[in-house]
């Protein structure tokens, strides 16, 4: 979480630096970071499959709800 606090502030203070500048910032450089914003984010999301794939292997199987969806009821009832 530090981390990602530094990350977030170092690039804010670049970003309002930039904004503040007279001179615009060339577009490959904007194209730059929008891929960088771009892993980041693929990041996020892999920690979090991640997470779920622990949560998926715990071994007392733990029930998320009672309920059951709504295409997941045993239909052999009905015949």
């Amino acid at each position: 979480m530090a981390n990602r606090a530094h990350v977030d502030a170092a690039m804010a203070d670049f970003l309002n630096d930039a904004e503040s500048e007279q001179d615009r910032l060339p577009d490959d450089l904007w194209d730059l970071l929008e891929l960088g914003l771009h892993h980041e984010q693929q990041h996020q999301e892999l920690i979090l499959m991640d997470i779920k794939h622990v949560l998926s292997c715990n071994p007392i199987a733990p029930a998320y709800s009672k309920k059951e969806p709504a295409g997941m009821r045993d239909t052999r009832a009905l015949e």
